[in-house]
């Protein structure tokens, strides 16, 4: 949006699909210089203020652009995280947790399948990130995505099927997938939703909860999971994460602050979950029957657990280094896969003569 500094008149100026990094004014102040999150790495766009044509510039990644006041200089971030895949034992919390799932690429969201049998994830181990099986010992690794960018695995209630977000090169949209794990075909999620993201499974098989984009900001939605239109279920917030309890009465959704809502009461007011801390991004909680297992928002490495009978947190143990995406729970409640951001390497690139 384009707006004078009183914020009476404002104009869109151009619709992307990518996830913003960062933007800055073009010396002249004829165009934007955006970053952005490009499907499967960063990409830097150059935004046309008069008109929103965008160009993309070539060779450049990073976040947070920054422009010297005559406009020949641009500073941008670059970072390289290594993310990778723990396993903590519950049960025996003194122990240290166990890397999962070795590679020397960054991988997380891992989530175990509801038979405890096998574990889904999302890896850059080929190079691209995709969608991977494994069992839930470490061995027998699958590739279930390929060519497209694919994240964030969630099962289907038999474990037979993943659903997943796969970005669709010919639209330019992320959509829906379901892949079975028998034949590791992947198939587009048809519904009246354009751009869809995070989709998760319902208890019961019927359903598929997704984040979705209609041009007026992030709703969530659910849709038959054979496909078919979608219902909208809460609306006006941006960068909802969905879960559904155990018993399937209530979902939670998250922007920071989780809260409740009944699928099957759309009209009725999401409520807060009563006590519960703040979390930060969309998966670092997981729900069980007994509560939420979360990281409290401003604490980077502690792990701890909401009781839904008492309505207190307590910590249960602190990780290593700071946390990525991803947590899950064993069916049997033992072991808890979670993301770590074992080793972060940031620098400031500038770029002499960019005009």
């Amino acid at each position: 949006m384009i707006t004078d500094l009183q914020g009476k008149s404002r104009r869109p100026l151009t619709t992307r699909h990518e996830f913003p990094c960062g933007l800055t004014w073009s010396a002249d102040d004829q165009s934007l210089i955006v970053a952005a999150f490009d499907a499967n790495r960063d990409a830097v766009y150059e935004i046309r203020v008069s008109d929103g044509e965008v160009h993309k510039i070539p060779g450049l990644e990073g976040e947070s652009p920054a422009i010297s006041n005559d406009g020949r200089k641009l500073a941008i971030s670059a970072a390289d995280n290594h993310l990778s895949i723990w396993r903590k034992d519950l049960q025996h919390p003194e122990v240290p947790s166990v890397q999962m799932y070795s590679s020397t690429r960054p991988q997380n969201a891992a989530e175990y399948s509801p038979d405890g049998k096998s574990v889904a994830f999302d890896s850059e181990r080929s190079g691209t990130w995709s969608v991977w099986m494994a069992d839930s010992e470490g061995s027998n690794l699958v590739q279930i995505s390929r060519e497209e960018p694919a994240f964030y695995p969630r099962w289907s209630a038999d474990s037979k099927k993943i659903v997943f977000e796969m970005f669709d090169n010919a639209t330019g949209f992320w959509g829906a997938y379901i892949a079975d794990i028998s034949d590791r075909v992947a198939h587009k999620l048809k519904t009246n939703i354009h751009v869809l993201e995070f989709p998760y499974w319902s208890h019961d098989g019927k359903w598929i909860y997704f984040v979705g984009y209609e041009g007026n900001g992030h709703n969530l939605y659910r849709c038959p999971a054979e496909g078919g239109d979608a219902t909208l279920l809460f609306g006006s917030m941006d960068w909802l994460a969905a879960i559904e309890s155990f018993d399937g009465k209530h979902l939670y959704v998250s922007d920071g602050t989780i809260m409740m809502l009944a699928p099957d009461r759309p009209e009725a007011a999401p409520q807060k979950v009563p006590q519960m801390p703040d979390v930060p991004g969309l998966s670092q909680w997981a729900v069980v029957a007994e509560g939420i297992y979360c990281r409290p928002l401003g604490n980077p490495r502690s792990i701890s657990f909401y009781d839904f009978a008492t309505k207190h947190t307590r910590e249960l143990f602190k990780a290593d280094k700071d946390l990525g995406a991803g947590m899950s729970i064993s069916p049997d409640g033992r072991y808890m896969l979670y993301s770590q951001v074992d080793e972060s390497n940031a620098g400031i690139m500038l770029v002499n003569h960019f005009r």
